[in-house]
């Protein structure tokens, strides 16, 4: 599937690894920018490893970033009978 590519303006997949980014440097038509609709998932701070898909992301004009997925934790602040959150 990473080369079926062709119904959309911009490349946008998820969680690509950096063999699926250099893969398409080699065969890809690097004419629309290439951003990872999801690339890392953070709960807090768990994820790592991001230098490596920064440092071939900026090794290439078409790569434009991506995004993460729950960079803040989404609970709601509860506070109890004695005001405890």
């Amino acid at each position: 599937r990473r080369d079926n590519f062709l119904m959309t303006d911009v490349i946008c997949p998820m969680y690509p690894t950096l063999e699926d980014m250099e893969h398409w440097l080699e065969v890809g038509d690097n004419v629309r920018p290439y951003i990872m609709c999801e690339y890392s998932h953070a709960m807090g701070n768990s994820n790592g490893g991001l230098a490596d898909y920064w440092k071939l992301i900026r090794s290439n004009k078409g790569f434009q970033g991506g995004f993460i997925w729950d960079w803040i934790d989404q609970g709601i602040l509860q506070i109890d009978k004695d005001g405890r959150s």
